[in-house]
This record gives structure tokens, C-alpha cells and sequence, in this order.
């Protein structure tokens, strides 16, 4: 998409940008589905033994489901910024720099708590593995 602003081809970058907030829209359903499969899997956790097992699944759940919460989050940030272009590449829109960069920090900001999320995960999930090897 910058490359075809800065070649001011702003019809390929509007369909470009029309692409993405199909994917990003499907996406977004597949956290809030991924959102409630996590409800379910925190009412089973009670059942699981030795109770040292279940406070790292209980863990592992915890950091997935603030994990969706930010996922949730980076797409809607997501979806702000390609509606955001939309309208500068539909000429609705100008000066629209600033909130571009602003947009792309607070994605750049989301990325990293979901991946030191997820790695908290995989090591609670690890070292849940250990006890059922």
C-alpha cells in the first residue's frame, strides 16, 4: 500500500486496502470465535490434575485470553487505519500523516504484548506438557 501512494497509484492502493479490511474482518471473527472457545476451555480447567497442572493451564489460559483482548484490539487499530487510507486514497481525506503514524505505533505497540503474550503461553503450556510426558 505505501509503495503505491508513493507512486501516487491510488487505485491499486484502494484495492489493496479493500482486500485487507476483507482479511482483517475475517480475522477479527476469528478472534472473537477463538474468544469463546477460551470461555470454554476456562470452565473445564477445574478438572484437571495434579493441581500444579491446573494452575499452569489456568495460567496458559489467562495469557490467551488477554492475548485475544489485544488481538481484538490490533484489529480494530487495523481497521482504523485501512478505512483511514481509504478515504485519503478516495480524496476524502488530508493531512493525514500524523494519524497514519499514530495508527501504525499503536499496531506496532499491540504486536509486541501479543507475542510476549504468546511466548508466556508456550512456556506454560511447556511446562504443563511435562506432567502427562
Amino acid at each position: 500500500i505505501s509503495q503505491f501512494d508513493e507512486k501516487k497509484n491510488y487505485g491499486s492502493a484502494l484495492s489493496l486496502v479493500a482486500q485487507e479490511l476483507e482479511r482483517n474482518s475475517q480475522a477479527r471473527l476469528e478472534a472473537v470465535v477463538l474468544s469463546s472457545q477460551l470461555g470454554t476451555m476456562a470452565t473445564l480447567l477445574s478438572a484437571i490434575e495434579p493441581s500444579k497442572a491446573r494452575i499452569l493451564a489456568t495460567e496458559a489460559v489467562g495469557y490467551e485470553v488477554q492475548l485475544v483482548n489485544h488481538l481484538i484490539s490490533y484489529h480494530e487499530t487495523l481497521n482504523d487505519l485501512f478505512s483511514l487510507l481509504k478515504g485519503k486514497f478516495e480524496g476524502r481525506i488530508h493531512n493525514s500523516e500524523q494519524k497514519v503514524k499514530r495508527l501504525v505505533g499503536e499496531i506496532n505497540k499491540e504486536i509486541k504484548i501479543i507475542n510476549r503474550l504468546n511466548q508466556k503461553f508456550d512456556s506454560s503450556m511447556e511446562k504443563f506438557d511435562k506432567y502427562f510426558e
